[in-house]
């Protein structure tokens, strides 16, 4: 009876089956680009961030620059994990007659190192008193490679102003991040706002996957037990 209705009706069988077919193939093609949205929405997470983040306990109620800051501790990480410390804070850059407000970022040698696939002219950061900027916040600036700029942040527990040359240019994926971007070494962040301190430590674990959080969740309680006054989070 099945077959008999099948040559029945063929123009309508195949309509139905074409109509299932494309309903199938269209949700296939939905879930794949949401899994692979999904995919790099975390990969850019654990580029910017790392597997771990290390900050002082109640950091969102925290507003002042000291209150978010800390020493870094040692810490005991498995084989083949490391620990990088960033610095970040507001300053006034200025070049000439031009200023602009700008989020300092002060960052290791790994840190800059992934923003290599950003550089669009110049180099990285090799010595103190090199930095980053934004392309946008370059042509705010009218400042080019090899010219100087000059970072103000008074208040703190640095210096307050830092002098940098501009060594190279990032062309980052948000036009709101790049027009205020300053990213410098570590040490000379630290100089300018607060000697020995970072804001954050960023735990990377290489060899995890993706969705791997058991080796994360592990660490992260490990972690938080030796770490009084800071808050360890995935």
């Amino acid at each position: 009876m099945a077959w008999r209705n099948l040559f029945r009706a063929p123009g309508r069988n195949l309509t139905t089956g074409g109509v299932v077919a494309l309903v199938v193939f269209l949700s296939l093609v939905f879930l794949s680009l949401y899994g692979g949205a999904m995919d790099a929405f975390f990969r850019l997470l654990l580029e910017r961030t790392g597997h771990l983040v290390v900050r002082v306990q109640g950091y969102g109620e925290k507003e002042s620059l000291e209150d978010l800051a800390f020493l870094p501790p040692a810490l005991e990480l498995p084989s083949g994990a490391w620990a990088e410390g960033v610095l970040e804070g507001a300053a006034l850059l200025i070049a000439g007659e031009r200023s602009r407000p700008v989020l300092l970022t002060g960052l290791e040698a790994q840190g800059f190192a992934r923003h290599q696939r950003f550089l669009v002219a110049g180099r990285l950061p090799a010595v103190s008193g090199e930095a980053l900027l934004g392309e946008a916040l370059a042509r705010a600036l009218r400042v080019g490679l090899g010219e100087e700029v000059v970072a103000y942040a008074p208040g703190g527990m640095g210096l307050g102003v830092y002098a940098f040359r501009v060594v190279g240019l990032l062309d980052l994926p948000e036009t709101s991040l790049e027009v205020r971007t300053l990213l410098v070494p570590l040490e000379d962040a630290q100089a300018l706002l607060l000697p020995g301190r970072v804001t954050r430590l960023e735990v990377r674990l290489p060899g995890v996957g993706l969705y791997e959080t058991d080796p994360l969740e592990a660490l992260k309680e490990e972690l938080a037990s030796r770490l009084p006054g800071l808050a360890v989070e995935t």
